[in-house]
């Protein structure tokens, strides 16, 4: 599974079938340079909105 750093998972939000804003938020504690995975993102995304 590819790895991107957080500001490309904010770039790419839409392949995730999120808004870029979203994205930033899931991932704000997260490093810059912190290396995330799509399933680490779609987890954090998920928990972001609300999600358990």
């Amino acid at each position: 599974m590819a790895r991107k750093a957080k500001q490309e998972w904010i770039k790419s939000a839409f392949t995730l079938g999120a808004e870029s804003f979203e994205v930033a938020g899931a991932l704000f504690q997260e490093a810059a340079e912190q290396q995330l995975t799509e399933g680490m993102v779609k987890r954090k995304l998920n928990t972001y909105r609300g999600g358990v």
